[in-house]
This record gives C-alpha cells, structure tokens and sequence, in this order.
C-alpha cells in the first residue's frame, strides 16, 4: 500500500542527497496518487472537524477543496507583493488560534514563484515548536529555483519530526498523468497517512 520498495527507496535517497534527511523507506513515507492526494489524506488525518490551518495566499485551488471536504477551517495568510510574496511569520503568528493544529508552506511557491528564506523557513520553525504545530510542507516546485537550492523545513533542527513533506513527480519530472505525490514524515504519522490512503 506504501508503494513499491525501490520508488520509495529512490525518493529517500533523493532527501538524503539533496538535503541530509535520513528517511526509512519502510516506515516513514506513502506514495500516493499524486501530491493532491497527499495533502488531503495529511489533512484527513490530522485534524479534526472545525481545526484551522494555515495557508499563503493566494494559493493553489485545491488546498481549499481538501479543507473542505475535510471539514476544516482554511486561514488564509496573505503574502505582500513588498515581501516580494515571501511568508513572513508575524503574519502566521497573528492568525493562530486555539484550533490552529497545521502550517501549510509551499516553497517555491505556486502561484507567486515566492522562495521562504532560510531566515523566514528558521522564524516559521521557532513558532510551529512553540505552538506546537504540525507543519505540511509543499515541495512540488523544489527543482524550480534558477539561483540558489531549494531549503526544505524538516532540515531545520526540531523540525523533521513535526513536518510532513509533500512532493511529486509531476512537474519536476512532467509526469502529471502518472498520478506519482508522496508524503513523508515521522513513523507514528505515517502510519496513519498509510490507514487513510489504504481506504482511498
């Protein structure tokens, strides 16, 4: 149900590679039907009817589909054309609430092109430990950066084992139709990401 070994051996080496992150291919990632479906099972799971997450807008449309037919409450954050659109976190910090239980980022960011800096991706992480958060992380566009390399927030320390990474074949690769997203994250997550995807 997780998807084959050597993909998902292939995608952890990939972390590995890229950005130090040591996944486990048994335990700590699903392949999914597309990224789609890993943001929505991650939302599924995670939160409960009427929790709030957090989301940079303007945004990709499905993210408030998902939210909705997971029966939650998506809060926008809006990204400021002078931050050149980059995510700053007093503009997270000021929308947390008592129901707040997600963070979702996606960097680089689709529509905005945006970058989150590893200064901002550190402050983002300081307030999700704080707050104790979950933070979904939306690296489909990671290869999409003509200077500099893509940051990945799990890096941060503290971060990995409250971060799901969500990434695809999609566009990196061009393969829309192969329907190929993958979820990553801490083995008591996903274990559960597993349970939902299993009964889609």
């Amino acid at each position: 149900m997780a998807g084959i070994e050597p993909l998902r051996v292939a995608i952890t080496n990939k972390y590995k590679n890229d950005h130090g992150l040591e996944y486990d291919p048994k335990t700590e990632i699903v392949v999914t039907a597309g990224a789609c479906e890993a943001l929505g099972i991650a939302m599924l799971t995670l939160m409960n009817s009427g929790d709030e997450i957090l989301v940079p807008s303007p945004y990709f449309p499905a993210y408030l589909d998902q939210a909705i037919i997971a029966d939650v409450k998506l809060v926008e954050v809006p990204l400021k054309m002078e931050n050149n659109f980059s995510l700053k976190v007093e503009d997270l910090a000021k929308r947390i609430t008592d129901k707040t239980k997600i963070i979702l980022i996606n960097t680089p960011h689709n529509p905005t092109g945006a970058i989150i800096g590893k200064e901002d991706l550190e402050k983002i992480a300081k307030l999700a430990i704080e707050k104790d958060l979950i933070v979904i992380s939306d690296e489909t566009y990671d290869q999409f950066i003509f200077k500099g390399k893509h940051e990945s927030i799990a890096s941060i320390p503290g971060m990995k084992e409250r971060t799901i990474i969500i990434n695809s074949a999609s566009k990196t690769y061009s393969m829309t139709g192969w329907r190929i997203g993958y979820a990553m994250g801490p083995a008591h997550i996903i274990k559960y990401l597993l349970k939902t995807h299993q009964n889609f």
